[in-house]
């Protein structure tokens, strides 16, 4: 816990940074990518060969976030616990709910390639729950 509460801020730090630089990075294997126009997520739909790559690149990120919580709420726990808990609880929420669960789920291009995915991402969720 103490290496977490130490290194907590380059955790975040370097988790931005990641998420700022991904389009960037992987959209010079995806012809026509316009980074100011597309979706980060259509590195991550079924037929590219940016998947594996951004799915990974979500996951870490998420995990790079969650760490980063606990740093924020003990430096600012003794300002206003209530706002730090808030604080850290956001922080943790982001990195599940937009990185890891992005990370997780595939985007699909179509409406058939949803039909067998979701029912295998519904009862992922159903035993993650």
């Amino acid at each position: 816990m103490e290496l977490v509460n130490r290194y907590g801020f380059y955790f975040l730090i370097l988790a931005v940074i990641s998420e700022l630089a991904l389009p960037f990075v992987l959209g010079h294997y995806v012809k026509g990518y316009s980074q100011t126009e597309m979706l980060i997520s259509s590195f991550g739909e079924t037929g590219m060969r940016t998947k594996t790559a951004f799915r990974v690149w979500e996951i870490v990120n998420g995990v790079l976030f969650i760490l980063a919580a606990p740093a924020f709420y003990h430096h600012f726990v003794d300002t206003n616990p209530n706002v730090a808990l808030i604080l850290a609880l956001f922080i943790v929420a982001f990195g599940i709910g937009d990185c890891i669960i992005t990370g997780l789920v595939s985007r699909a291009k179509n409406s058939e390639e949803v039909a067998l995915p979701a029912c295998s991402t519904t009862m992922l969720l159903g035993l993650v729950l």
